[in-house]
Formats: C-alpha cells, structure tokens, sequence
C-alpha cells in the first residue's frame, strides 16, 4: 500500500471504515492502521465472512475509497495482488501450508516454553 497516502488520510479512512463495519474496536483499527492487510482476518472474525466475501468486500470498499482518494489506487492494487499471490500459494501446495504451519507452531511452542 502506499503508506504516505494511507498515513496522510488516516482519519478520513478510519472514519469510513467504521461506518462500512461498525464492529471494528480501536484495537482492530490500529492494527489495521499498522498494516493494512490485517482487515482481511478481522473482517472474517468479526463478521464471519468466507474469504471470498472479505475479498469481495474489501475490494469494494476499496473502490470507494480509490473515488474518494484518487491516491490510493495502487493501495488497493497492491491489497489485492498481495492477497491473491497467498491464495494462490495455498491452493497450489496445500500440504506444504499445512506442514509449514504446524512445523511453525512447534518451534513457537517451544520458544514460548522456554521464555
């Protein structure tokens, strides 16, 4: 995303975002504010949306915004590209997401066991 327009208009984002989901807390929107592509998981959270339809939704909220803040175009691109490359990834090696999680967890597991 282009982090200077992102930044720059915060609060006017921020302000639309609520009103598009109103069950957004704070911390959902700094942890959006902080890296964007976090709205897809809390979306699918808070609202229990499939993935398609997180997808579908941000994109067009981020239509909505793109009008109202012509800068933010490639945010929206590069939301969607970044996306699209981990769904693509998933589906194209399932077992290996799977493993790569698990393998991911237990050395976490291990980490936190010891600290």
């Amino acid at each position: 995303m282009n982090k200077q327009i992102f930044k720059g208009k915060w609060h006017e984002i921020k302000g639309k975002l609520q009103q598009q989901w109103n069950q957004l807390t704070n911390d959902d929107l700094e942890r959006i504010q902080a890296n964007n592509e976090e709205i897809y998981g809390i979306l699918e959270k808070h609202y229990g949306y499939a993935k398609e339809e997180v997808i579908n939704q941000v994109k067009d909220f981020a239509e909505q915004i793109s009008a109202a803040f012509p800068g933010l175009e490639t945010a929206k691109d590069f939301g969607m590209k970044s996306w699209n490359a981990l769904s693509s990834a998933v589906k194209a090696h399932p077992v290996r997401t799977i493993l790569l999680a698990l393998s991911t967890a237990a050395v976490v597991r291990r980490l936190v066991k010891h600290h």
